[in-house]
């Protein structure tokens, strides 16, 4: 995911170049590859590169209930300043930036500016805690471990130990109607 910027960076402030995306890539140790597509659009700031993307991808993931593989659709909308480390007319070291700037989002000495972790970031942020392949996923039976989604078991439902107590004092009392 990286974009030559060295035309643009000699172009006057509000010159801007659109890309659009569309590539495999290893996002994390959990998510080995994914197709990242969109557009990507890049504007000349005084001093910088502001990044705006719209990026659309399916990761797969593990459903948190049942443990079955499923796709998850995530959708990126990045916004980003990207800072060039040397001066594209002089070719001098560019001056540090006024605010604190992390540590990739520049543009290194070859004018490449790289996404990559910026999309990587973006892509955990979008993920969820608990991911699910659907909403009413009824999980597995915590007895005998069945897909409770697929068929139904005759296990008895575990009793809390908590309500103990409670159910010791109800016992002793009779029903009322």
């Amino acid at each position: 995911m990286e974009l030559n910027v060295s035309q643009l960076l000699m172009q006057p402030s509000g010159s801007s170049r659109e890309y659009f995306l569309d590539e495999v890539a290893s996002l994390t140790e959990d998510i080995r590859e994914a197709r990242i597509q969109g557009r990507v659009n890049l504007l000349r700031t005084n001093k910088s590169v502001w990044v705006s993307a719209a990026l659309d991808s399916a990761i797969d993931s593990e459903c948190g209930r049942c443990l079955t593989l499923y796709s998850h659709p995530i959708h990126l909308d990045i916004e980003e300043e990207f800072v060039p480390t040397l001066n594209p007319l002089t070719g001098a070291k560019a001056p540090p930036p006024d605010n604190e700037v992390k540590d990739y989002c520049v543009i290194d000495e070859n004018h490449i500016l790289d996404l990559a972790d910026t999309v990587r970031e973006y892509t955990i942020m979008a993920l969820p805690m608990k991911p699910l392949c659907d909403h009413q996923c009824a999980g597995l039976c915590p007895t005998c471990g069945v897909d409770l989604n697929l068929t139904d078991c005759s296990c008895e439902a575990p009793l809390d130990a908590r309500w103990g107590p409670l159910l010791e004092l109800m016992s002793g009392t009779p029903e009322r109607n």
